[in-house]
């Protein structure tokens, strides 16, 4: 059966197959037969969430007490192009929930979790911060925490220092206990999903971190659920300081530290790797293509450079890794080096350059010690250190501000076309370009209502054509023009409710119980029809086989507003065909 991992299980009974259907903001699925007809475990895709970084810096001045002076980003073929804010991929983007589970507005002043929709975590959100501990709260900021663990199998051989409510193990219980959010499985993060969440834009004073989303946050050390590989009575964190902030320490267990709570996604090591016998290996959790192996040692413009010009494995989309990606391939069971050498075998337990400009001081760039796995930073142009490639990484994006797209094989020239809500064309080749990636339909005298989007290429001149990633569909705000209430497999639509303007949608059972996991699927500002026909394709899609799998399927939808949920016009059924 395919494993959970960010996803929900629904049963669905067809033709006497139990099919697990899972199903994740994003409306990523897999299943599996029952045991007689079981298929193999599927795997499924971690994005890797953006830095945060939207700041590029020249490459002048090689003197260690000058920061490089920042500047407009380059475009491509200019040096030096290749910086971490030159692609922006996996944005951080964030949902607030209530103490019931219930999703939010990004306007609500209250909130006690929030989503990462990248990356499908659930965080606790912490309160009262005002100096003063209270472990009778395990929200409040200003509780820290020793680290024990006594589950063998995951304390790393050593339990750590126990405590009467101020251990982290007490901290997991008091939330599991109180079903916190309407859930019993929050736990520890591992240091990669701690450091999922940290804001590499953010400088001084800090929290390096979003406050809209995560208040409260001290700027100090947050533990993780990891233990060090090479000394069982140390654990894994990450500093949220403007100064050491991003840096993953391994401190001892009895040190009282600051902690977050977390739950859903997938436990342990992210890693799946696959040697293509290309020079390259896949990571397909992550969906992450890397360079095998290791380039020599170069400072960093260098490194930027060699990245953006390598042709391996029939590609030329290299770049260098950001921070986040590049810690996605340590393996924190091992040490010296700190990865799969079965994958990577020439690693050196050296430092390895990203993209990643540490913001404090331009003059420095981060970078991953695979000795132990610290991510450290060091000087751009004084010091030469090892390389190792990346590509891909699912850029996409289909906002009213912001369609984005990856590349197709080694194309490099791309053009957008843009259709109205049946799939009329209405711009063709609204822009074209060498390198062209991202196109903002704002530029566009559009009236409200829903758009679609397509990209075609060299290699996919036959854009119409469904192409997961090249095309999709974004939402004109403003005032709804006339669209009768509708309840069909092709759409769903409704009406404005009073002067409401941003709407979410639901996900029902038959009898009209919300799926947990399946609120707030879909929302927006300006947001009045949804397609249920694409959303089963693309389940089908990502099943590998037909829509007629899911024939005799029925379902509920519920839009909700500030003015209400459901009711008359803003709820229906729709049964798959």
């Amino acid at each position: 059966m395919a494993r959970e991992i960010k996803y929900l299980k629904i049963k669905l009974f067809v033709t006497g197959l139990t099919i697990t259907v899972l199903l994740m903001f994003t409306l990523s699925i897999a299943y599996a037969a029952d045991q007689q007809n079981a298929l193999s475990e599927t795997d499924v895709i971690w994005p890797v969430p953006d830095t945060g970084q939207t700041k590029c810096y020249d490459v002048q001045g090689y003197n260690l007490d000058i920061k490089y002076k920042e500047i407009i980003c380059p475009s491509t073929g200019q040096s030096p192009y290749g910086q971490d804010a030159n692609y922006t991929i996996n944005p951080m983007f964030y949902t607030k929930f209530d103490t019931m589970g219930n999703a939010l507005l990004d306007s609500a002043t209250s909130w006690a979790m929030v989503k990462d929709n990248v990356t499908g975590l659930m965080w606790e959100v912490k309160t009262k911060k005002d100096g003063i501990k209270n472990y009778n709260d395990p929200h409040d900021a200003d509780n820290t925490y020793t680290w024990y663990d006594t589950i063998v199998a995951t304390n790393g051989g050593y339990s750590g220092t126990p405590g009467n409510g101020t251990d982290t193990e007490d901290f997991i219980n008091a939330l599991n206990s109180a079903n916190y959010g309407g859930y019993s499985d929050w736990r520890m993060p591992t240091v990669k999903e701690l450091a999922f969440i940290f804001d590499y834009s953010v400088t001084y004073p800090g929290p390096t971190i979003s406050t809209d989303y995560f208040p409260n946050t001290i700027s100090s050390f947050y533990w993780a659920g990891t233990t060090s590989s090479y000394n069982k009575y140390l654990a894994w964190g990450i500093y949220f300081n403007y100064y050491d902030g991003g840096h993953d320490y391994s401190l001892f267990k009895y040190g009282s530290h600051y902690v977050r709570a977390v739950r859903g996604g997938q436990e342990g090591s992210l890693n799946n790797f696959v040697d293509n016998g290309d020079g390259t290996v896949t990571d397909s959790t992550t969906g992450l293509v890397w360079q095998q192996e290791t380039g020599t040692k170069m400072d960093w413009e260098s490194a930027i450079t060699y990245c953006e010009n390598l042709e391996t494995g029939g590609y030329t989309d290299w770049r260098l890794p950001t921070i986040k990606e590049l810690r996605t391939i340590v393996d924190y069971s091992r040490h010296y080096p700190v990865i799969d050498s079965d994958y990577f075998p020439d690693t050196y337990p050296d430092f390895y350059w990203t993209s990643t400009t540490y913001s404090y001081n331009s003059s420095l760039a981060w970078g991953i010690h695979f000795d132990y796995g610290h991510g450290k930073r060091n000087k751009k142009g004084y010091n030469n250190y090892y390389v190792r490639a990346v590509r891909g990484g699912n850029p996409y994006q289909s906002t009213y501000d912001l369609l984005q797209w990856g590349y197709r094989g080694n194309d490099t020239f791309y053009c957008i076309d843009i259709f109205d809500a049946d799939w009329n064309m209405i711009y063709q080749a609204a822009d074209c370009g060498e390198g062209l990636h991202s196109y903002s339909p704002n530029k566009l005298n559009l009236k409200p209502g829903t758009y679609h989007w397509k990209v075609w290429s060299d290699s996919a001149l036959n854009y119409h054509t469904k192409q997961e990633g090249f095309e999709g569909e974004f939402i004109v705000p403003g005032v709804q023009p006339e669209s009768p209430y509708q309840s069909t497999y092709d759409l769903v639509r409704w009406e404005k409710r009073g002067n409401d303007t941003f709407y979410c949608i639901d996900i029902c059972d038959e009898n009209w119980n919300v799926y947990a996991g399946l609120q707030a699927i879909k929302c927006g500002e300006g947001f009045y029809s949804w397609s249920p026909r694409t959303f089963v394709n693309d389940v089908a899609k990502f099943l590998g086989t037909r829509s007629s799998v899911l024939s005799g399927f029925k379902f509920n939808w519920r839009v909700w507003s500030q003015a209400g949920y459901g009711g008359d016009g803003f709820e229906g059924s729709v049964i798959c065909p």
